[in-house]
């Protein structure tokens, strides 16, 4: 893995509006990384399929999960060795003015910015075993895991872009690469997030960290729930030092069993990793019927 990182920033004096001062900055990084993976994958033939070879034609293996039923002739195992990567920018932007108002010494501060990250991902031969196993309709199966793979290496590199606590653009990445799946889940998604500040715990790696819990707690509601909506929300609580992530569903609550399993207790590890606290409990808000709140409590500072 290589990083690059640049920043610039100034200022200009007016000697105007209150002794304003303009100022500005800029930053970019770049992540590139590469990955040796071995891949395998299993093709089953039907019994008296035209493509099994003629010495081979009185094969049977007998049925399988994947075959419906269905008696299997011949298996086929193919594998290779491949390396993917990943190159990915971010940018950000932003600028504003600031002076004295003239009076009680009050002073004055407006600040605009923008950010963006941009991301190409090099996974032809994953890809191109996806479209394969497609195409041929030997498991329907191996095509939603590959689906998944190509969904988690993503996310994973949208989350390692992301290295300066930008809670915010964690989540929006997240709702770019998940939608596809939450819409076929039949999952409306409730998008109320405020603008909150950069987390120091976030940073490096702790935003990945984040990026698991919030795909746990996904995974959860999809499998589990029952739910038809669910609604992110983010605020400050600035009296105790906190930025709370709050996720709700309205579907039929968590089961007792469930908050035992080994999913929670890997979302409770990995929000002790970043010092969140993490709890379910029923939703407060009067106007959903059931369901389960996620609720993480995010230090604001770096010493909290």
């Amino acid at each position: 893995t290589t990083n690059y990182n640049g920043f610039v920033q100034g200022t200009f004096d007016t000697h105007a509006l209150g002794d304003a001062q303009l100022y500005f900055d800029a930053l970019w990084t770049r992540r590139e990384s590469s990955q040796p993976t071995f891949f395998q994958a299993t093709i089953d033939y039907l019994f008296g399929s035209p493509l099994i070879p003629a010495a081979l034609k009185f094969s049977n293996i007998g049925a399988t999960d994947q075959s419906g039923g269905k008696a299997v002739g011949v298996r086929v195992f193919s594998s290779r060795n491949y390396e993917s990567s990943q190159r990915v920018d971010y940018y950000r932007v932003g600028g504003g003015i600031r002076g004295n108002l003239g009076f009680n010494d009050w002073t004055y501060d407006f600040y605009a910015g923008l950010s963006k990250s941009d991301g190409t991902y090099n996974l032809q031969q994953l890809v191109t075993a996806r479209l394969c196993a497609e195409r041929g309709v030997p498991s329907q199966a191996l095509v939603g895991q590959l689906d998944e793979c190509i969904r988690e290496m993503r996310l994973t590199v949208d989350a390692l872009a992301v290295t300066d606590g930008d809670l915010t653009l964690l989540l929006a990445n997240l709702r770019h690469r998940m939608a596809p799946r939450l819409q076929d889940a039949g999952l409306e998604l409730d998008w109320q997030l405020t603008d909150v500040p950069l987390l120091p715990t976030l940073r490096g790696t702790g935003g990945r960290e984040l990026i698991r819990i919030v795909q746990e707690a996904l995974s959860n509601i999809i499998h589990h729930a029952g739910a038809t909506r669910v609604r992110f929300s983010t605020r400050v609580d600035a009296a105790r030092g906190q930025v709370l992530l709050s996720i709700v569903d309205n579907g039929r609550g968590m089961a007792v069993d469930l908050r035992q399993g080994n999913g929670l207790r890997g979302m409770r590890r990995r929000a002790e990793r970043i010092r969140a606290a993490i709890d379910w409990r029923p939703p407060e808000d009067a106007a959903v019927e059931g369901g389960t709140e996620l609720l993480l409590r995010l230090p604001l500072h770096a010493d909290d």
